[in-house]
C-alpha cells in the first residue's frame, strides 16, 4: 500500500501535470471526434485505487511508484497489507 500527498505549495497546474503523469488521461481532438489515451505510470502498473492518495500495488512495482513520488517530492508512506479477494484480481498482470 502506498499513501501519498503532494507538498502543500504545489501549484494547481503542477497538480494537473502530476495527475496526468501518474494516472494518465484520455484526451480528444477535432471536437471529440478522435479520442485517445495518454499513458501515465499507473496505466502500466497493476493497482487498486482505494481513495485519493491511497493505492495498492504489487511488491515488484512498489519501487517504480516510490521513485516517481520521490521525483515530485511527495510525502508518502509504504506499508504491507493483507489483501481481500477482490483486491487480488485487480493486481494481476498489467491490463
Amino acid at each position: 500500500m502506498v499513501a501519498f500527498q503532494l507538498p502543500p505549495k504545489v501549484s494547481a497546474a503542477d497538480r494537473v501535470r502530476f495527475n496526468h503523469e501518474f494516472w494518465g488521461r484520455t484526451t480528444s481532438s477535432w471536437g471529440g471526434k478522435y479520442q485517445y489515451r495518454v499513458a501515465g505510470l499507473m496505466r502500466e502498473v497493476p493497482h487498486r485505487r482505494l481513495i485519493r492518495g491511497l493505492v495498492l500495488v504489487r511488491d515488484q512495482d512498489r519501487d517504480r511508484v516510490v521513485a516517481f513520488l520521490q521525483g515530485w517530492k511527495a510525502k508518502f508512506h509504504v506499508r504491507r497489507v493483507q489483501l481481500e479477494r477482490e483486491d487480488l484480481g485487480s493486481l494481476k498482470e498489467s491490463p
